[in-house]
């Protein structure tokens, strides 16, 4: 999943909200989900494409990091099918899985 997931990273690093269409908002849940799977492939396999990867989709959520630490751009909850939401916000969850891939990559140091 990790390999078939690298064609759609975007240039900056981060995933798009539509993740086949890049020219799509930017949206920080799928890409802290992708960095935390490349994250793994790296730690089974040490290829260091996936490697990376990680780093890249990490430092696109570096650049949506608000100075008081909560990362934006997150999509906000889709309403059902074919009814996504324009909002792009915070949200824990995906602070959560971002204190998770921090935790998680200084662990491995």
């Amino acid at each position: 999943l990790a390999e078939a997931l690298l064609p759609f990273q975007n240039n900056y690093g981060g995933f798009s909200c539509m993740i086949f269409d890049k020219k799509a908002y930017s949206e920080s849940s799928i890409s802290v989900l992708s960095s935390l799977l490349f994250h793994e492939a790296w730690l089974y396999t040490h290829n260091s494409t996936f490697e990376k990867a990680r780093n890249l989709t990490l430092k696109s959520l570096m650049t949506v990091t608000r100075r008081n630490g909560a990362v934006d751009y997150c999509q906000r909850d889709t309403k059902g099918i074919g009814f996504y939401s324009i909002t792009f916000d915070c949200m824990p969850f995906v602070q959560g899985l971002v204190l998770l891939l921090a935790n998680r990559i200084n662990s491995e140091k």
